[in-house]
């Protein structure tokens, strides 16, 4: 639905501006029965998508089971807690982590086997990947700290765990992507134990793990240091993009992890990073926040950092919505047409999924011309209409396109009925000032 942002009658004139304009997005909503967030991963060849909770209790766990239209479709069992997940470059094996092992999860049948034992318990869980056509995952060996204390990665081989011996402070995160497929990229969130986190990056196509690109973030004075929360691999491979609370989002390189060109616009004042997600296709990316009110705690935008499209906006609002998307919680389908979102409540103890529908040919819009309004004065309790014109590049969608508007006056926010625009774009929005004052 394009969005024409109605503003400014003051005195006897109206000022109408606009904003630029994107199509809608339909959102269909699933309560998690879970209290705790550790994964989510998308299994696009078998509209599957796994959720998993982040706990520490000693009791069986359990990998939650959707498909791509919200419904709960299985839950897979597991002696212990499951934390990490990690799917198979093929789409045949869900890998999964619980204390004592990496299970293997038969994608088709949901049957599980033992990838392999672990040499140690997963206390307080871990991130699992696949990268290389192998399984890699991290461990914590203490018991009491799992944010602090330091995580060491380990490989599978011929079903044998093994310690790379590649190890650092807190709770290592792990990405990879399609479009590098030898490549597996680390992040480092802060801790106590570490004040400048890095990013890197290893080499996983040979038989030994290689490490690559490495960077830190903090200047001289220690400032700027990297708040780490997400990252994503864009389809293409070539650019690495991440969720950093103290910054926004970072855009680098994935050759050597610099500063790509171009950069993406501030998230909404207010609004901490929480998440990032390429779609697979390499259309879109998803930034999840953490904000309050009616800020936006997602956008959905061109992944080219150049577009002038305006993203969708999703402000989430309490016990039908969460409030804010977790940390880690957004994923895409492959070919791009579903977003799913995990969001959490403020105290973090509830959470929902949400499967976001783009349309499959995001158009880009705007109004062209000037926008006009008749009367010329702005009466209280009298008709208000507000014309235009808006222009689609691209092909015409197949539902007519709708124009809305929103004023807000000294009583508050009214959204005007949604108006169809008219076959050679051209659109009438109608109102009725009710107050008197700036609107």
């Amino acid at each position: 639905m394009a969005t024409l942002a109605a503003l400014g009658m003051a005195g006897a004139g109206l000022t109408v501006g606009a904003a630029p304009a994107a199509v809608a997005a339909t959102d269909s909503v699933a309560k998690l029965p879970i209290s705790s967030y550790a994964a989510m991963v998308i299994d696009s060849a078998h509209e599957r998508v796994y959720v998993t909770e982040d706990s520490r209790s000693s009791t069986d766990g359990a990998i939650q089971v959707y498909d791509f239209d919200g419904r709960k479709v299985a839950t897979l069992t597991s002696s212990g807690p499951v934390s990490g997940m990690a799917l198979s470059e093929d789409s045949g094996t869900l890998y999964a982590s619980n204390y004592e092992m990496i299970a293997a999860y038969d994608t088709q049948t949901l049957t599980r086997s033992v990838h392999a034992y672990t040499p140690w318990y997963a206390y307080c869980g871990r991130q699992v990947a696949h990268s290389g056509g192998k399984v890699w995952y991290t461990q914590n060996f203490n018991t009491g700290d799992c944010y602090s204390y330091t995580n060491t990665l380990y490989g599978v081989a011929g079903g044998s765990a093994y310690d790379t011996k590649w190890s650092a402070a807190g709770r290592l995160q792990l990405a990879t992507g399609d479009g590098a497929p030898n490549r597996l990229f680390m992040g480092q969130p802060p801790s106590g134990a570490e004040k400048d986190p890095f990013l890197t990056s290893f080499d996983t196509g040979g038989d030994t793990l290689v490490r690559g690109a490495a960077r830190r973030f903090a200047d001289a004075d220690g400032k700027g240091a990297l708040d780490f929360k997400d990252m994503s691999v864009s389809a293409d491979g070539k650019l690495l993009a991440v969720a950093d609370a103290g910054y926004g989002t970072r855009l680098l390189n994935t050759a050597d992890l610099s500063d790509a060109d171009g950069s993406y616009a501030p998230l909404p004042s207010g609004a901490t990073a929480s998440a990032v997600a390429f779609s697979g296709d390499g259309t879109y990316l998803a930034r999840g926040a953490s904000a309050s009110g009616s800020t936006a705690d997602l956008l959905v935008q061109k992944a080219d950092p150049g577009s002038a499209a305006a993203p969708l906006e999703f402000a989430f609002e309490g016990s039908l919505d969460g409030d804010r998307v977790a940390p880690r919680g957004l994923g895409w389908s492959k070919d791009g047409t579903r977003l799913f979102a995990v969001t959490t409540n403020a105290s973090g103890s509830e959470y929902w999924l949400h499967v976001i529908q783009p349309p499959a040919a995001q158009y880009d819009s705007r109004f062209t011309g000037g926008l006009s309004h008749s009367p010329s004065r702005a009466v209280v309790g009298e008709a208000l209409a507000v014309r235009g014109r808006l222009t689609l590049d691209g092909t015409a969608p197949v539902d007519p396109v709708k124009v809305s508007a929103v004023r807000t006056d000294a009583s508050g926010t009214h959204r005007l009925a949604s108006v169809e625009a008219r076959a050679d774009g051209t659109f009438t929005v109608l109102d009725e000032p009710d107050a008197v004052g700036e609107a």
